[in-house]
């Protein structure tokens, strides 16, 4: 006994000091979990949105490129056929 700390009963929690602070940690969970679920559901939206975007960007990059090389491929065969 001589080895614990120096302190009155009153700083000693009691079962009620516990249930206490299980309610209210739990209800501090409870908005934590509503915040995380709007915070998900905002995230998978934005990661759609950058999804077709992204695609798109590819469609446009792809066509563009295609065009080019045609044009490129069609600028070779005329100065081979004229050269």
């Amino acid at each position: 006994m001589e080895h614990l700390p120096p302190v009155g009963w009153a700083d000693v929690a009691t079962k009620d000091d516990l249930r206490s602070l299980e309610t209210r940690l739990e209800a501090r969970i409870d908005v934590l979990d509503a915040r995380l679920s709007v915070l998900g559901s905002e995230l998978r939206t934005e990661m759609a949105n950058l999804s077709a975007d992204l695609h798109s960007t590819l469609r446009t990059n792809t066509f563009l490129l295609v065009g080019a090389m045609g044009a490129i491929g069609g600028l070779f065969t005329a100065v081979a056929t004229l050269g």
